[in-house]
């Protein structure tokens, strides 16, 4: 509930006449909080909530004698698994003014974009919190899968040290144009490997990919692939700076699991040609990345993730990691 110090307070659905407003509240929260030094503008607004090949964006806006003071979106997905689709929303950017945090704002919006979603007929909700939110997310009913195995390969073990007590935030950097993404190659591949299978995975269509990656305003990828006869194998990745530090994170794999060992060659050749300090790719059950430790990756657990089903049967289904197609390109930030 609402602390009673707050009165006069509306929660609705934003208008396009609140972008603007939402926003400046958006950079004043997270200006020094987040990873990427990229503020949010209209470019990465439109890009987000306005041309996503799933659907428009929606966002929840709480109001206090007509100001905006709080916000949270829902960022629309859609996925496959077995032959069916489903509809899902992930949370983001949710903020609350910082005269008005700790009053109870966060579960109201909690609340309000968990009944929109009934109300849309949405499948389930994912996403991944931080240790902050994460109880506010447990309080509705959601569930905790634990954190995110990721797979982390170090190229400059000193740099990678000197990095872990450098300040700054990462920005992107230009990929060669060795490794320049081909939409006709990528929609080739996804129409081969659009497999009948238990994984919960991206539905991918030709657009998607030109979405996603290449109309992205502010993040730079790249693509490496392998070939043998009518069959390729595609990994997508991105590259960050913080001071004198890469990182080179791989956001998704396209293709048959049985290319990995040489698509991941080329990343590693890759990743050195890029000179970053070491790369990251999320576990995927599908592509057998356990056993990426014979090329010298080891495991670290990062990023919380939660699911809430909201339809009868998806439940077993959807909060068990060994069914999910993970990839990095998920999370709203990469």
């Amino acid at each position: 509930m609402l602390s009673n110090e707050i009165k006069n307070i509306k929660i609705r659905l934003a208008q396009k006449e609140d972008q603007e407003n939402i926003i400046s509240l958006l950079n004043l929260v997270f200006r020094n909080q987040q990873h990427s030094k990229n503020e949010r503008n209209d470019k990465l607004w439109h890009w987000k909530y306005e041309e996503n090949v799933f659907g428009k964006g929606i966002i929840i806006i709480a109001e206090n004698d007509k100001r905006i003071i709080a916000s949270s979106s829902l960022w629309p997905w859609d996925f496959s698994c077995c032959g069916q689709e489903l509809k899902a929303l992930q949370p983001c950017e949710t903020v609350v003014h910082p005269d008005f945090q700790g009053r109870g704002l966060f579960y109201n919006l909690n609340r309000a974009r968990l009944n929109f979603s009934k109300k849309e007929n949405i499948d389930f909700l994912f996403n991944f919190p931080n240790q902050n939110s994460l109880n506010g997310y447990l309080s509705f009913g959601w569930h905790f899968m634990g954190k995110i195995t990721w797979w982390v390969k170090p190229l400059k073990p000193v740099r990678i040290l000197s990095g872990l007590f450098s300040n700054g935030q990462v920005v992107p950097v230009a990929i060669d144009n060795e490794y320049s993404l081909s939409q006709e190659l990528l929609c080739d591949i996804s129409n081969e490997c659009q497999a009948f299978n238990g994984f919960i995975k991206i539905k991918r269509s030709p657009i998607f990919y030109n979405w996603r990656y290449s109309n992205h305003p502010s993040r730079k990828y790249g693509m490496v692939f392998v070939a043998e006869g009518p069959n390729t194998c595609a990994g997508i990745f991105t590259i960050t700076q913080k001071g004198k530090n890469r990182e080179m994170v791989v956001v998704d794999i396209i293709g048959p699991p049985r290319f990995m060992p040489e698509l991941f060659k080329k990343l590693i050749q890759a990743g050195k040609k890029s000179e970053v300090d070491f790369i990251a790719v999320m576990n995927n059950n599908f592509y057998n990345t356990q056993e990426l430790w014979k090329y010298g990756f080891i495991r670290k657990k990062m990023k919380n993730m939660v699911v809430l089903p909201l339809k009868i049967g998806l439940a077993e289904k959807l909060t068990n990691f060994s069914n999910w197609n993970m990839v990095a390109s998920l999370h709203d930030s990469i």
